[in-house]
């Protein structure tokens, strides 16, 4: 019987190890996938939504940020798509957010992301039109952090919302209860659930240049506040899309979006 080195039987271990810790982990089966389809079916409204977040015990996760990636010459960053911030249970404000429009796909007249830009970098959020005709703009990453929807504001247009959140999140920087303010805010309309789009977030800080979207957001985005109206404080659009085999690996696109639908 052959022998093995402990280095090598060490080393065969770790790399056990970390095949089972990485965000590489192996597809689910099409069965579990189709629990994920069951509650998408099952939730038609925000209460309905809050009701499941709060029963799977839904949070952020500290290790679960954007994920950094260059492409043509350009650093950008993504989320992960919703089936897998739902088979981890969390995710990062994006994450949140593309969970949100996922499990919501349909059931209101009009939905989709909000980009905030900031002293400090950025942040993802989510409006819904309902069936009233009331906008409604909230924070997903707020239930989950358990103080509530505390950004959650209802109002007849977008842009109410829109000056109302601003207002909100200004005013507690200008009493020193936040350490950033508001530098630009965009609406993304969301079609059919799809994931929160990519950003380019590098440099962030104020003074410097813009950021980008991909080119095929530009007919989906509204601009609903820039700070002064300065340049580095828009929103541009890069001269191309970006193929999602360009984005990091184990973030759910190729694993379920190609596998599964």
């Amino acid at each position: 019987m052959k022998k093995y080195s402990p280095f090598l039987f060490l080393l065969i271990l770790f790399s056990l190890f970390i095949s089972c810790t990485t965000t590489n982990t192996p597809y689910t089966s099409e069965e579990e996938y189709a629990v994920y389809q069951k509650h998408r079916e099952d939730i038609k409204t925000l209460d309905d939504l809050t009701a499941f977040l709060t029963k799977i015990n839904y949070q952020e996760g500290p290790n679960d940020y954007d994920h950094p990636f260059f492409y043509k010459g350009r650093e950008w960053s993504v989320n992960m798509t919703a089936y897998r911030v739902y088979l981890r249970n969390f995710g990062n404000c994006g994450g949140s957010a593309t969970l949100f429009c996922d499990l919501l796909a349909g059931d209101y007249e009009e939905m989709g992301y909000i980009y905030r830009r900031d002293s400090r970098g950025g942040h993802g959020l989510n409006y819904f039109k309902d069936y009233a005709g009331k906008y409604h703009i909230l924070d997903v990453s707020a239930f989950s952090k358990e103080y509530g929807y505390g950004n959650h504001i209802v109002k007849d247009t977008l842009q109410e919302c829109a000056d109302e959140y601003i207002r909100r999140m200004n005013y507690n920087y200008n009493r020193g209860v936040l350490d950033w303010y508001v530098r630009s805010l965009y609406a993304i309309k969301c079609l059919n659930g799809e994931p929160y789009p990519p950003v380019s977030t590098k440099p962030i800080m104020e003074g410097y240049f813009p950021g980008y979207f991909p080119l095929s957001l530009e007919p989906l985005v509204t601009e609903l506040y820039v700070r002064e109206d300065k340049k580095e404080n828009k929103m541009l659009f890069a001269s191309y899309d970006i193929p999602y085999k360009s984005y990091p690996k184990g973030l759910g696109y190729n694993e379920y979006i190609e596998v599964f639908e």
